[in-house]
């Protein structure tokens, strides 16, 4: 079975706490009641105990980094395999990624009826609590409806193709134009002969 994103917070959590919990059993090792159960014919065993304590610790450290590793390799995995089969519909607001899938956290949702219903999201986006209403239209707290996988190519926006304008290509001077020189100063060109004559 594969892990979820819960699982694996759980497993960091315990990860973070974990020196915590260590520095207290050093502590209750250390202290009256960790040492009276030794006393007073095998404090050479309960001394041996307090020292194997630190290898113990980062054993317990090491082999707990190593699960959540393998834990985040395998959502990973799981995750981008949903995401090769997924259906490509409206992009969601939150992570702007297009991509649904029919399990896991990329499940189409919406934030329920009226023009709310077009705004598609992932499950994993919203559900967290952060989000309460539509990004997009900002009504009012509904309950997250799952979305039907065949109509989210229906919602995706449509693609407008442009079409490319016609290049015309410039037809080259003629002639007469490559001739055309200006009058000089003093003179003008009459517009019937087209020579220049004296103002």
């Amino acid at each position: 079975m594969v892990p979820t994103e819960r699982d694996y917070d759980f497993i960091k959590r315990e990860l973070l706490l974990l020196p915590s919990k260590q520095r207290r059993e050093i502590e209750s090792h250390n202290s009256y009641y960790g040492r009276k159960e030794y006393y007073p014919n095998n404090l050479d065993k309960w001394a041996e105990i307090g020292r194997q304590m630190p290898k113990k610790h980062a054993e317990e450290k090491a082999e707990m980094e190593k699960k959540l590793k393998e834990m985040r390799n395998e959502i990973d995995e799981h995750n981008k395999k949903l995401m090769e089969a997924a259906t490509k519909g409206p992009q969601c607001a939150v992570c702007l990624e297009n991509k649904y899938a029919e399990d896991g956290p990329n499940v189409a949702v919406s934030f329920g009826p009226g023009k709310c219903r077009k705004h598609i999201f992932h499950e994993g986006c919203v559900k967290d609590g952060r989000v309460s209403r539509c990004p997009l239209c900002r009504g009012a707290k509904k309950a997250l409806k799952r979305v039907d996988m065949k109509k989210l190519s229906k919602l995706a926006s449509p693609i407008i193709k442009v079409k490319a304008a016609k290049v015309t290509k410039k037809k080259s001077p003629t002639k007469k134009v490559m001739e055309r020189k200006r009058c000089p100063n003093g003179t003008r060109k009459n517009k019937k002969t087209g020579e220049c004559e004296k103002k």
